[in-house]
């Protein structure tokens, strides 16, 4: 005879033996995988690859400007090779982004920026003004003062060969703190190894060869009568080049040098050999 059993037990009193994986009887759902999950943990570990994770925060003074300097590195690249550094000037109310060089004037007053892309600029670091724009990559070859330098534009080597491009000074100092005036110095063949601020706007500069030895010459320059050859030194510079040169000037504002010898920690510094004055 057939006997009625309750719902989920088996006859034989035994509990059912259920399969892998089904649920038991009056357990609840066992909630579907989403599919959406798998594209959702990709996107994450696509941002990870393309977000950036913070190495440093570091701010430098440049006159009366900051320069704000954040490296960061890709969250997934442990060996650091996509680290950057962005670096903002901020001078007065103006914000200069990209900045990767600057040179500032004896007290602060001026600065030479260079950034990434676009011209170099001569900045007030109170004001934020800019006083001047220069070709890209101008160096500062010397300030005179806080309103007047000079500086180097970049000029390239001859593609073809490789060999040096030559030299190129400008002269600039401003009037009453706003007008510039600007002046070539030199733009040539030959190497530029020193150069000195003089009096009145003057300048005193050494040119050498591109391969170490003669001639070298010393030069004053003003705007107002160009570059004049002072002296040419006699031969070679004994033990050393055009690199230990050392310009000065007179009492009388007239240019004069002499060369460092070794071993440069005693300090002698030799004048080129002259004729005897009778």
């Amino acid at each position: 005879m057939n006997r009625r059993h309750r719902r989920g037990f088996h006859p034989t009193g035994r509990p059912p033996q259920l399969k892998p994986g089904v649920p038991g009887p009056g357990a609840p759902p066992r909630p579907k995988p989403l599919p959406h999950r798998a594209a959702l943990l990709s996107c994450l570990l696509l941002a990870a690859a393309c977000g950036r994770r913070l190495e440093s925060d570091s701010t430098e003074a440049v006159g009366s400007a900051t320069v704000r300097h954040v490296r960061t590195c890709k969250w997934l690249d442990w060996e650091n090779n996509s680290c950057r550094v962005d670096s903002v000037m901020t001078a007065g109310s103006r914000r200069i982004e990209g900045v990767y060089f600057t040179s500032a004037s004896p007290h602060g007053e001026l600065a030479l920026v260079n950034v990434m892309q676009g011209d170099s600029l001569l900045v007030d670091t109170r004001s934020g003004a800019i006083r001047a724009t220069l070709p890209a990559q101008t160096s500062v070859k010397e300030w005179c003062n806080d309103a007047e330098l000079v500086v180097s534009p970049l000029v390239k080597d001859t593609e073809a060969t490789g060999e040096f491009g030559g030299s190129h000074l400008v002269h600039l100092w401003l009037e009453h703190g706003t007008e510039v005036h600007r002046s070539t110095v030199y733009q040539g063949p030959r190497h530029v190894p020193r150069v000195l601020c003089g009096p009145e706007h003057t300048v005193a500069l050494a040119l050498s060869t591109i391969r170490e030895g003669p001639p070298i010459d010393l030069f004053r320059w003003s705007a107002d009568q160009g570059l004049q050859l002072v002296e040419t030194w006699p031969g070679d510079i004994q033990g050393g080049g055009a690199s230990d040169l050392v310009l000065s000037w007179t009492g009388a504002g007239r240019p004069d040098w002499c060369a460092r010898s070794r071993p440069y920690s005693l300090g002698t510094c030799v004048p080129p050999t002259r004729p005897a004055v009778p």
